[in-house]
């Protein structure tokens, strides 16, 4: 197999770890600790959900509304960037992160560079999809990071939007945990599929492409490594992945 210029479809002999929304078994998802927890156990990747503000700004954050990871109501398209970087988004883990905020995407990326490599999960809460995924996929240009990108979701218009744009990007369709038939034939358009590994009817069926799989382990330490074929184990605990890699 020839090698690719993006990181995530080069051969390798050994599963890629993704660090999930970062270290985040051991820090709070989806901050800049959690990140730089990740980065510092030798994940090969971070996984980052990315939606949009109010005011058209690009967040760090999984859900649609604060509550559960970030003090504060509402949805986070009716906020502003300004309002959203000065909440909590660390005690709720742990007092010992209360000056965790959400960060920006532009903020992760400029921290990081090339330093790591990024799976960047496009949320599918945007009424705009296909300029939600446009304006994401700039950003990440604009900073010359494409090679270092897989842009993860589980629209697969989202994905559809970003191959139109750059058919060279590496796009990633989620099927977690179940999927209809009429998704699982979307994902032939995209490089690689995201499954969990506790969807055994549907993981026996994608095994069969010659697509990468990209495995997602559970949110506890794992035990093990998943004994069907994974080409990328997304976990919570980086470090403890990789011990079990050997």
């Amino acid at each position: 197999m020839a090698t690719s210029k993006n990181f995530f479809l080069n051969p390798r002999t050994k599963p890629i770890i993704i660090a999930h929304r970062g270290a985040s078994g051991e820090a709070p998802e989806n901050t800049m600790a959690s990140f730089k927890l990740a980065v510092q156990q030798q994940a090969d990747a971070i996984e980052l959900d990315v939606q949009r503000t109010k005011d058209g700004r690009l967040v760090i954050m999984h859900d649609n509304t604060l509550g559960r990871t970030a003090k504060g109501h509402g949805k986070i398209s009716s906020k502003t960037l300004h309002y959203l970087e000065r909440i909590d988004a660390g005690s709720w883990f742990d007092p010992a992160f209360s000056q965790e905020r959400i960060p920006s995407l532009g903020h992760v990326l400029d921290t990081f560079g090339t330093k790591t490599q990024y799976v960047v999960e496009l949320k599918f809460y945007s009424r705009d999809k296909a300029g939600f995924a446009r304006q994401v996929y700039e950003m990440i240009a604009q900073r010359g990071l494409l090679n270092h990108t897989m842009f993860l979701s589980f629209s697969s218009r989202i994905l559809d939007a970003i191959k139109q744009r750059d058919e060279n990007t590496v796009t990633c369709l989620a099927l977690v945990p179940h999927a209809p038939l009429t998704r699982a034939r979307a994902a032939r358009r995209h490089d690689v599929i995201a499954t969990s590994v506790h969807s055994r009817w549907l993981h026996g069926r994608i095994g069969k492409r010659d697509q990468p799989i990209n495995t997602w382990i559970g949110s506890g330490k794992p035990a093990q490594i998943p004994k069907r074929r994974t080409d990328m184990i997304t976990t919570n605990y980086p470090a403890d992945t990789r011990a079990l890699l050997g």
